[in-house]
């Protein structure tokens, strides 16, 4: 073909210009040439030339020949196929590429399904993408109907199939339960095939949009289908990773979330408390898991069955940057109302506010934690205590544990300051009771520094050495010593006996005071600690009791002050005379 001459020189004689042309002529319908599959010979025209960017890396067609075939057998040299194209031989057309590419895609062994070569792929995606860089419209809708885009489920769908979706929006990752066509993220890196995907109508979802259809999932009513644990910890983490602001108030969309505890059950945390389950001291499942048997407080608790979300929640924490509003276990609080905190009190819309299961346990099988769990939470739960009478009245009376292994109730008891150590100290043995609650770490002196103070001006707890200080601690004797003869050093309860007189004597409501004191003996009395008078009088000589009454200030007013208040002075001076 080498040796074929060129029909448009001029420079042909007219018997030379006719055999020319009769050459021409015969070669358009005369079968000459080979086709790349090897068949039988066919005519020029009936074959094409391969244009820029139809072949791949080696040299070949991007897609298979189809019938009647077009591409040229590899024999030929290109040089010898140029000096056909006045012969008829034309270059292959962009609507005969797409045609083979469409044959593709119907093959079961589709060279665009199933080569994972990303040149090959960037090659075809730029002349797939041709009618749109050129504006053939009349081409294009050819191109969009063909099922040019993978999906993340496997699917190949068209432009025409729909909205189609990258699979990220904002750089995270788009729950793929939704319903939305969503391109394989795989596919759309390679640069060449995403400009493809634009030109075919794919966008980026709004955050928005994707987030709405996400909570829409669990709105039972339009979505019955229950969402798995996987799918579940997949869509609370977008709706995380795109929370943009924290609302005051949370969204009602989110109350219809709902999550899977560790048996894998379904809870609605709105309507039933799920807990983290975190290993801190003070956390719902250390507080509340059994306990083995011993013989210190708090020893041999059963345990109390709470449930807690699944640990799939918690693995490969998602990463939110700096400027995120909330870390992933913050979001689980607010958003998902995941409780991190026990909690302390029920409020049931159609009753009064009580104490919850929780505390009830905690105060009857873990003590020696019981307080300190109330104080670690009272800004977030504590505070919700003392916001309602019935509550506030349940706290006061709770026993909660004293320094001795006791168990008095709250109202009762006294913080350990310093100074009231000290007084107490003053007037009692080592080793006698007296309700100093059983604190972690030391209250302080000075009110208005002392984080422990609420339990005073809440809960009625003593931290003032005044009357009832000093009543509280004859009391302490009284229990401590069943008859006269067991009291060590008279000269201490004396003291006692002083302190009340100075709190009655200094007292500007005379008459409050001795309805205190009154109160305080007579209850005593009533209830058997003081026995019978004879057990105190037995020891001690009126002689001795007017001795140290007459020789100690202010003895003999106090005498007439304690008669007055209670009429049970003989009593008192005689325990207290050895």
């Amino acid at each position: 073909m080498r040796y074929l001459p060129e029909p448009s020189n001029a420079s042909f004689q007219p018997f030379w210009k006719q055999l020319v042309d009769k050459i021409q002529e015969l070669l358009k319908s005369t079968p000459v040439l080979y086709p790349r599959s090897r068949g039988t010979l066919r005519a020029i025209t009936t074959l094409r030339l391969p244009v820029p960017g139809s072949l791949d890396n080696y040299g070949n067609p991007l897609w298979d020949d189809i019938d009647p075939p077009v591409y040229l057998s590899s024999w030929y040299d290109s040089d010898d196929l140029a000096t056909l194209k006045p012969y008829g031989l034309r270059n292959i057309s962009l609507q005969e590429i797409l045609a083979r590419a469409k044959s593709d895609l119907q093959s079961i062994l589709s060279r665009m399904k199933i080569l994972k070569d990303e040149d090959w792929h960037s090659r075809a995606a730029r002349l797939l993408a041709c009618p749109f860089v050129k504006d053939s419209k009349n081409i294009m809708p050819q191109v969009q109907e063909m099922c040019l885009i993978p999906l993340q489920d496997g699917q190949w769908i068209s432009a025409n199939s729909g909205s189609i979706y990258y699979a990220s929006s904002a750089g995270v990752q788009i729950p793929r339960d939704l319903g939305l066509n969503l391109i394989d993220p795989i596919a759309a890196r390679n640069s060449d095939r995403k400009i493809l995907f634009d030109y075919l109508g794919a966008t980026e979802a709004s955050t928005d949009q994707v987030r709405s259809i996400i909570l829409n999932r669990y709105n039972s009513l339009r979505n019955p289908a229950r969402v798995s644990l996987q799918t579940s910890r997949i869509h609370l983490e977008y709706l995380c990773v795109t929370q943009k602001l924290a609302d005051v108030v949370v969204p009602i969309d989110f109350r219809n979330v709902y999550v899977y505890s560790q048996d894998e059950s379904i809870l609605y945390p709105t309507t039933t408390d799920v807990y983290e389950p975190d290993s801190r001291a003070y956390g719902a499942k250390e507080l509340l898991k059994p306990t083995p048997s011993g013989p210190n407080p708090g020893d041999g608790a059963p345990g109390f069955s709470v449930p807690f979300l699944h640990q799939v929640y918690l693995e490969d924490i998602p990463h939110t940057p700096a400027e995120h509003p909330f870390s992933w276990t913050g979001f689980l609080i607010k958003y998902v109302n995941i409780r991190q905190l026990p909690r302390l009190v029920c409020t049931p819309a159609t009753m009064p506010a009580h104490l919850s299961s929780i505390t009830n346990y905690l105060q009857l099988h873990r003590p020696e934690v019981f307080l300190g769990v109330i104080h670690r939470y009272w800004r977030a739960e504590g505070r919700k205590i003392a916001a309602r009478e019935s509550t506030t009245a349940e706290m006061r009376a709770m026993e909660v544990l004293c320094r001795g292994g006791k168990k008095i109730q709250l109202f009762k008891t006294y913080l350990p300051t310093l100074s009231l150590e000290r007084q107490q100290a003053r007037y009692m043995e080592d080793k006698q009771f007296f309700p100093f609650l059983e604190l972690h770490y030391p209250p302080h002196d000075d009110a208005g520094f002392d984080k422990w103070n609420y339990l005073h001006k809440i809960f009625g707890v003593g931290r003032y050495a005044d009357l009832a200080f000093y009543l509280t601690i004859l009391g302490s004797i009284l229990d401590a010593n069943k008859s006269a003869g067991d009291v060590k050093d008279s000269s201490k309860v004396y003291g006692v006996y002083g302190r009340i007189q100075a709190n009655l004597l200094e007292s500007e409501d005379q008459s409050g005071q001795k309805s205190k004191i009154r109160y305080a003996l007579f209850r005593r009395d009533n209830c058997g600690a003081f026995h019978d008078a004879k057990d105190f009088v037995g020891n001690y000589s009126k002689r001795d009791a007017l001795s140290l009454y007459r020789n100690s200030k202010g003895g003999a007013q106090y005498g007439r002050d304690l008669a007055n208040v209670s009429g049970m002075a003989p009593k008192i001076c005689r325990l207290s005379i050895r």
